[in-house]
């Protein structure tokens, strides 16, 4: 059998969409194996209100939010992403100081970096999942003035990982070839789906 752990999961998503699933879902496969886990998320966020989120409104948060995402310059967008990690140090301090975790499980988003921060602080083994890194073409396009920033925290956090669980064996070639990650560090972990 599996020995029951406390996990501490961290995320940075507005966690809507099929962030939200995977999140919500992953956060479930754990507790069935009998982990208990404890999520820090953005202020005002909740992946376990979306159960339906078709037809819910979206709360004053997710509409403030969405309302900024969408509207702010790429530069000031990722400022707030840089500026996020102020909030979150202190509430991951705060859980981590509260009880004993045996691991801090942190979703990737770029800037982001105080989940590594608070688990090296603290002794706890840290745990990051990789959806994508800041050299993956995405949707929205990255300010080139932050972008050598978001490499180099890239790489830090890769150091800082004592394990990197990634959702393909694409994105495990490239941490290994491209960023020099020890193989072994790296567990790959396709999405899947539960069918009940």
């Amino acid at each position: 059998g599996v020995r029951p752990m406390r996990i501490l999961y961290h995320h940075r998503t507005q966690g809507v969409g099929v962030e939200g699933v995977h999140i919500r879902e992953t956060v479930k496969a754990l507790q069935a194996l009998g982990h208990t886990v404890d999520v820090v998320s953005p202020p005002g966020i909740s992946v376990f209100d979306q159960a339906e989120p078709s037809r819910r409104p979206p709360s004053a948060i997710r509409r403030f939010w969405r309302r900024i995402s969408r509207r702010l310059p790429e530069i000031g967008f990722e400022l707030m992403e840089l500026a996020y990690n102020g909030y979150a140090l202190r509430a991951l301090a705060r859980e981590l100081s509260q009880a004993r975790y045996d691991a801090v499980y942190e979703r990737y988003a770029i800037f982001n970096w105080a989940g590594a921060s608070q688990a090296r602080r603290h002794g706890v083994p840290f745990l990051l999942e990789v959806n994508y890194t800041s050299w993956s073409p995405l949707s929205r396009m990255r300010h080139s003035s932050l972008r050598s920033l978001a490499h180099r925290i890239d790489r830090w956090l890769l150091r800082q990982a004592d394990g990197i669980i990634v959702v393909s064996t694409v994105l495990r070639r490239h941490l290994v070839e491209d960023l020099g990650v020890p193989p072994h560090k790296i567990l790959v972990r396709p999405n899947a789906a539960d069918p009940s």
